[in-house]
């Protein structure tokens, strides 16, 4: 199972707006949403029979619907704070999303999401209420929660009360943007105040954004403005407005080519001029033009930590009469709790001035849902954390989502642990590994799960079809869009109509009730791992370090989660350790303090420590080991009268191109590095030191890990190449087609594995071969556990060529 995160918001649009689209989403028809409604029909006769359970079992006759489940329920300790327990109700549910306490409606957390900028004021306090109870605000705190200087609020409401007056005696006034004013009601003192109301229209103003039309609607394009009546206007702060206005006034004749070019000018700016006494003016019609190209700030309004599963699991569950439905949903439901349980302890947190503080705990309204949207098997949840956090001291502040990004790969090893544990305990299934890296249920063929993994499909096949137009892979940007246009709309269908149509489709590939019924065999209890069997695989070289040379605490709780472990059963088929999230926990901090381990870097509040085998660690000592013994040791040396006459056969070289063939050629190291960035001519360089070491006697073979890049690099530098998987099959030294006059270079070289560097090293100690590795660190990375190419270059930066200059661009 795996937790993605989400951002919830938005750009141009009201916090309460993004609410509502979030709870109308997820609580679309709140009174049928229940998990009843599979028990109402439960599988087709056929089905249930295969089972030993009868259709119909279980209460409820209402109907289920695509892309919904459960009605959601409250956890976390911020929920418990805020009064919420049990199912979630749509309106509480969108009030803690806007920001407000859901009983009272009481502001928790401003528009722009932080009181730590304001700790003067708490954030939305109403500073008094009205006769009926209604919160009324003053300049002062209607500026906090606007997040607004109190002058400009207090501006604000001095033109909303000329507009009310206006508007009453019938008289004409200028228009003014939404959210530059502020109507107040004025009571029996004559003080002013603003309603929630008011202030709501406000913030959906403000968030929304004012267009160029309004701006120029309040006066003529040449009339000057000062630089806090156009913040008014435009809605933010006479600050940022200086700042930008400043930017302009430095930048001046780059931001003026480029506008004149047509070229977009990627950082903010504002035309603006200084008056007398340093006071910033801007005309009306530079501030609308402002307006026009002005990037709105995103209103975030909470995150969705959505865990998916694996398709086998949503097979079993919902092609499964109720009892075997139950146990798989309830087992997924497990490891959905107890990860977020953790990920509240773990990641919950705010930030002041960049310092990471605690929270009491967070609000979550977590949803478990059946269906893909094209209608296939897939339960998953959605976990969707308000952000509002209470800290400490009582003070309401902003989600510091930093914590989720960086802990959702642990709570995804922590929450698969637990399902698969109690999903074993319950139904007594079997696991086999899965062509991703996973583990699927045992006894569920993959062309099934291919088969209800449609959504996926569409989209495979779409990327197929534009892949063929274009002649390239496609974007991420192209991606989303694909996603997007092959995403169906929801569609309402009754369970009994769903169940007939996936046993269809599923009876055409040969899997029936009874072989589904295969996969339980009963509650049994999971083995106890060996664990010093189990750290000895972890720590192999096939085990977290296959493709990790660093790692940190969630790699382990990864690795440990999908290692094959060999029972002591009759069938001897691998299994993953089928254990409690808790016991995950304690037998990954256990790895980490084993003899297997070296502690790298100590971990801070936002950065884990890192860690690495001994055995890794040994793999890398030795390339470095290699690297230093072999320096100046004669290899591969040309005489420089030979060197220079090459050269001038090649006039059309770079002077660094030229230098790159010089050391090469000239350092007598048995490894040497080189780093050439895309398009500076590496094989042009190549070719010529290739002349060089061929007219001094020495012979030269090319290697690259891809076999793509070995045929480019034999085709363009004119030297023989083959694979590095070619050169490596030769464990035989003796046999190896390497010897003391050969020079073996390798291209993209960053994509080297450490452990394949390791061996190549070895080769060529042993046959006295000198290695020419060239790439760039920058743009590749090895595939698999990778890293000392680059570790070689910077550490040896004076026997480190380079090639940075373009040829491929004018």
């Amino acid at each position: 199972m795996r937790f993605t995160v989400t951002p919830l918001g938005g750009v141009g649009r009201s916090v309460r707006g993004i609410a509502g689209s979030v709870v109308r989403y997820l609580l679309p028809n709140q009174a049928q949403q229940t998990l009843s409604s599979l028990d109402a029909a439960g599988p087709p006769a056929s089905a249930a029979a295969g089972n030993g359970e009868q259709p119909g079992d279980g209460p409820g006759a209402v109907r289920y619907y695509a892309d919904s489940g459960e009605a959601g329920r409250w956890f976390g300790c911020g929920a418990e704070a805020l009064g919420l327990r049990g199912q979630v109700r749509a309106d509480d549910f969108g009030q803690v999303l806007a920001g407000r306490d859901p009983h009272s409606g009481r502001r928790l957390i401003s528009a722009q999401g932080s009181a730590g900028r304001r700790p003067r004021l708490g954030v939305g306090t109403e500073t008094r209420h009205g006769p009926h109870g209604e919160a009324l605000y003053g300049a002062r705190d209607a500026a906090a929660v606007l997040g607004l200087p109190e002058k400009q609020a207090a501006r604000m409401i001095e033109v909303g009360t000329m507009l009310a007056m206006a508007r009453l005696f019938g008289l004409a006034v200028r228009a003014q943007p939404e959210g530059s004013y502020l109507v107040p009601v004025i009571d029996a003192q004559g003080q002013a105040w603003v309603t929630e109301d008011e202030l709501g229209r406000c913030e959906d103003a403000l968030g929304a954004g004012t267009s160029p039309a309004q701006i120029s609607a309040t006066g003529p394009p040449q009339e000057l403005v000062p630089i806090a009546e156009a913040a008014r206007l435009v809605g933010v702060t006479p600050q940022y407005l200086r700042k930008l206005a400043k930017r302009y006034e430095t930048l001046r004749s780059s931001i003026d080519r480029d506008l004149a070019a047509g070229r977009p000018v990627r950082r903010a700016f504002l035309v603006a001029e200084r008056g007398t006494k340093g006071r910033w003016f801007v005309q009306r019609g530079e501030l609308a033009a402002f307006a026009g190209r002005r990037r709105m700030p995103a209103v975030r309004v909470g995150y969705d930590l959505t865990l998916t599963t694996e398709k086998s699991l949503g097979v079993l569950a919902l092609l499964s009469g109720p009892a075997t439905r139950d146990g798989v949903l309830d087992a997924i439901r497990a490891g959905n709790d107890w990860a977020m349980g953790w990920l509240e302890r773990h990641a919950a947190a705010a930030r002041e001035n960049d310092t990471v503080i605690p929270v009491k705990g967070w609000a979550v309204a977590s949803f478990q849902h059946y269906t893909s949207r094209a209608l296939d098997p897939f339960p998953h949840h959605h976990n969707v954390i308000a952000n509002t956090v209470e800290d400490h001291t009582g003070v309401r502040r902003a989600l510091d989502a930093r914590g989720l990004y960086r802990h959702a790969r642990a709570a995804s090893a922590l929450a698969t642990a637990e399902m698969r544990y109690q999903l074993t305990r319950r139904l007594g299934v079997r696991w086999r590994p899965a062509h991703h890296g996973g583990w699927e249920i045992a006894g569920i063929p993959t062309a099934v799960l291919r088969e209800f993994s449609r959504r996926a499909n569409e989209i495979t096949d779409a990327l197929r079809e534009l892949e063929e137009a274009i002649g390239r892979g496609a974007t991420p940007d192209e991606f989303d869009r694909v996603k997007t246009t092959t995403r169906p709309d929801k569609t309402h269908v009754a369970v009994e109509d769903l169940l007939a149509e996936w046993w269809r489709r599923a009876a055409a590939l040969g899997f029936d009730p009874q072989r589904l019924a295969a996969a339980t065999t009963g509650p049994v209890e999971p083995p106890a791992p060996d664990v010093d069997a189990l750290y000895a695989a972890v720590a192999a070289p096939d085990g977290i370090c296959a493709h990790l040379s660093i790692f940190d605490r969630a790699d382990v709780l990864a690795a440990i989660v999908n290692q094959p472990l060999t029972p002591g059963s009759q069938d001897g088929e691998a299994q993953p350790p089928l254990i409690p999230a808790r016991r995950l926990e304690e037998l990954a901090d256990g790895f980490l303090a084993s003899r297997h381990v070296e502690q790298l870097t100590p971990g801070s509040a936002t950065a884990p420590a890192r860690y690495t085998t001994r055995d890794m660690l040994a793999v890398q000592d030795r390339i470095v080991a290699r690297y230093r013994a072999g320096r100046h040791r004669g290899a591969a040396v040309v005489a420089r009268p030979v060197v220079d006459e090459v050269l001038a056969r090649h006039p059309q070289l770079t002077g660094e191109q030229r230098a790159l063939v010089r050391a090469f050629t000239g350092s007598g190291h048995r490894i040497q590095c080189a780093i050439g960035h895309p398009g500076t001519g590496k094989t042009t360089a190549m070719a010529a030191a290739r002349a060089a070491w061929q007219a001094a006697g020495w012979r030269v073979l090319g290697a690259a890990v891809k076999g793509e890049a070995a045929r480019g690099l034999g085709a363009k530098a004119g030297i023989p190449t083959e694979t590095l998987a070619w050169y490596l099959a030769h464990q035989d030294p003796h046999t190896a087609p390497l010897d003391a006059r050969t020079v073996l270079v390798v291209d993209e070289a960053s994509t080297i594995s450490d452990r394949d560097l390791d061996r190549l090293g070895w080769l060529a100690e042993q046959t006295g071969a000198a290695l020419r590795l060239i790439g760039d660190p920058a743009q590749h990375g090895a595939v698999e556990a990778g890293g000392m190419v680059r570790v070689l270059c910077e550490r040896h930066p004076h026997d480190t060529p380079r090639l940075t200059r373009t040829h491929r661009l004018q």
